[in-house]
């Protein structure tokens, strides 16, 4: 079925588990403390009843190199269909010599160092080269207990595994670095949370599934050796270039219910972007000591720099990004005071951030009369804010004095609008995940029902597109304010 150039470069150069010294065994479900390890062979759990639910088309063809005519048998031929579950559930093998991995890592949970985490639920079938000849590895998620399992089961379900397919491939296709979705697959298996819940896995593709954490856990067990030979097996395959860069704006909005203290919030990603960094620069100082002569001073300095550099480039980054939104081709004193006030005017408006700026990509600033040109905030504003709930005049009036300063620096700078339209619909999406419609996909698939599920799907792989007048009613417009702020937990 599938014509993959196989390589086991993280398996031959890590070093694995000593309970699990070549193949899983008993201790692969055995729940520990692995010391001395990056990793431990495991073994897919076999599943009641498999189904393949949804794929990703687009997945197949640009990372697995899959012709029109396996994906038609995937998604048509019976035989071809169960043969395909099998091989993503890890059932039987993709090639001869497969051998699972879970990866040992730990990490920082709401700002405390949380200690040995690791894949309790995720487990890596195969890497392989891609078309282009990347390294990609499959992973699977749900597929049955490893050592780090902790006190859980290894197992997802349904409703969380439907989050993370729908999600990966909507940040994808909004040109966000992530890891991809290549299926879904629902099984007989019955899960145990609050209530009994259908089990599912998610197969995921990505170069690497090494995080900070694998660089942590090393560190603070004084495991320098094992920290070494991780960092160089990252560089040399990933970072060659070394070795020789849904919502209404709701900046204290919280997604999920365990963060009481609001450290993910909307507002306070950056922070938490710059504290999951500087655990990392923590992770690196044996290999940046060893560097630099054992100079306790020189090490800070560098690693100091190194960070700065991130918080410069980090607020570069962002600055650039809402340039682009608002449709500027250049960045001038005027136009980053625009960007900076905008982002003061938006909470008190109370506005859908997403459906905000898709209506700005319609701005005209070529009025057939002087009332259009007074027109414009109001009209935005009605169509963006909730139904006028919790949307005063006086809330209102920080955006309405934006618009006019926004217009007069568009006629200034004389650009024109057809042009602007373009670039700005470019960037600003009509379609993204919001949680009340993934909620929807959930409880229809709970009942057998995946329709609504693949509509949402593909509507979100073109996320910048008009789309149809159906795909607008079931997946565009304002979030019902019954529905809003709903939170997952950590699951999901």
């Amino acid at each position: 079925m599938f014509n993959l150039n196989f390589t086991s470069k993280l398996t031959s150069t890590l070093i694995p588990d000593a309970a699990t010294p070549t193949t899983a065994n008993n201790f692969s479900i055995l729940q520990r403390m692995v010391k001395d390890a990056h990793f431990s062979y495991v073994k897919c759990e076999t599943f009641p009843n498999p189904k393949l639910i949804s794929v990703s088309e687009n997945c197949l063809k640009e990372i697995l190199g899959c012709n029109e005519r396996t994906i038609e048998n995937i998604k048509a031929d019976s035989k071809t269909k169960e043969e395909f579950v099998k091989y993503f559930t890890g059932e039987i093998p993709l090639y001869e010599k497969q051998n699972p991995w879970a990866l040992a890592y730990a990490g920082h949970q709401f700002g405390s160092y949380a200690g040995q985490l690791g894949d309790g639920r995720a487990i890596s079938l195969a890497q392989f080269y891609d078309p282009n000849g990347k390294i990609q590895e499959l992973q699977l998620k749900g597929a049955g207990l490893t050592p780090y399992s902790r006190f859980a089961d290894g197992y997802a379900v349904l409703r969380s595994s439907i989050r993370e397919y729908l999600c990966s491939e909507a940040m994808y296709h909004l040109n966000i670095p992530t890891s991809r979705a290549l299926c879904l697959i629902g099984t007989d298996k019955i899960v145990y949370r609050e209530t009994p819940e259908t089990g599912a896995v998610v197969c995921r593709v990505a170069p690497s599934w090494i995080r900070f954490g694998s660089f942590e856990l090393p560190f603070y067990r004084k495991e320098v050796k094992l920290l070494k030979i991780l960092a160089d097996y990252t560089i040399e395959n990933f970072f060659s270039k070394l070795a020789n860069h849904e919502k209404k704006y709701e900046p204290d909005y919280i997604c999920n219910h365990s963060d009481e203290a609001g450290v993910y919030s909307f507002e306070n990603q950056p922070n938490a972007a710059y504290f999951n960094m500087a655990k990392f620069a923590t992770a690196l100082v044996p290999l940046v000591l060893e560097e630099e002569g054992n100079d306790k001073q020189k090490t800070g300095n560098v690693l100091t720099e190194i960070l700065q550099s991130f918080v410069n480039e980090m607020k570069e980054k962002h600055l650039l990004e809402m340039h682009k939104k608002l449709g500027f081709s250049t960045k001038t004193e005027e136009s980053m005071e625009l960007v900076k006030l905008l982002l003061v005017a938006l909470p008190p408006a109370k506005v859908d951030y997403t459906i905000f700026f898709r209506e700005l990509s319609e701005f005209k600033t070529k009025c057939n009369t002087d009332e259009e040109l007074v027109l414009p905030p109001t009209i935005f504003i009605e169509k963006a804010k909730e139904s006028n709930v919790g949307s005063s005049k006086d809330n209102l009036k920080l955006l309405k004095d934006w618009f006019k300063s926004y217009n007069n620096y568009l006629i200034k700078e004389n650009m024109n609008d057809e042009a602007r339209h373009l670039r700005m619909k470019s960037v600003n999406p009509k379609y993204i995940l919001r949680n009340n419609l993934v909620q929807d996909c959930i409880t229809l698939a709970e009942k057998g029902n995946y329709s609504l599920l693949e509509k949402y799907f593909k509507v979100l792989q073109k996320p910048f597109d008009e789309g149809t007048a159906e795909d607008y009613q079931l997946f565009g417009g304002l979030v019902p304010n019954e529905k809003r702020r709903i939170r997952c937990s950590c699951s999901s």
